[in-house]
């Protein structure tokens, strides 16, 4: 935290509310603050923050969301799901970069259902092109159908 945020930090804690300028130093004291000279942030040759971080701070340690979430939903689910839905959204909020969700359309169940599995394996075969791997054989897949066939 930069020499002015500090500053800043100090005022709002005296003046806005109101307290000594002995509690307000307890107060940032006891948040343990490194103050990192804007010198040596200027030195390190990333734009990243988290990597000028790790480069000035060996300990900070920081993990990147970089896995999202899709959720395929439709408008006919019931209210329980509804709620799963957002309570599945706050409980992952910090491990996924992001959430998306697609709405199923048609006129009917078996529409939408239809809707959201062809939704699922054109975003399949999309990620397979854009990853440059066959979308084709599928190993697991060939496994389980050989293990049913007897």
């Amino acid at each position: 935290i930069s020499t002015q945020v500090l500053i800043e930090l100090h005022a709002v804690l005296t003046r806005k509310l109101g307290r000594s300028r002995a509690e307000a130093r307890r107060v940032l004291d006891a948040l343990e603050l490194d103050v990192i000279p804007a010198d040596e942030l200027r030195a390190v040759s990333s734009n990243d923050t988290v990597d000028v971080l790790k480069t000035l701070v060996p300990s900070y340690n920081v993990t990147r969301q970089v896995n999202s979430m899709v959720y395929l939903r439709h408008d006919g689910e019931h209210p329980n799901v509804a709620r799963r839905f957002d309570f599945l959204a706050q409980i992952t909020a910090e491990v996924v970069a992001e959430i998306f969700e697609v709405r199923a359309k048609g006129d009917s169940a078996l529409a939408r259902f239809y809707d959201l599995a062809a939704f699922g394996d054109l975003v399949s075969l999309w990620m397979a092109v854009e990853a440059g791997v066959d979308p084709g054989p599928i190993p697991a897949i060939a496994d389980l159908k050989a293990y049913l066939a007897n």
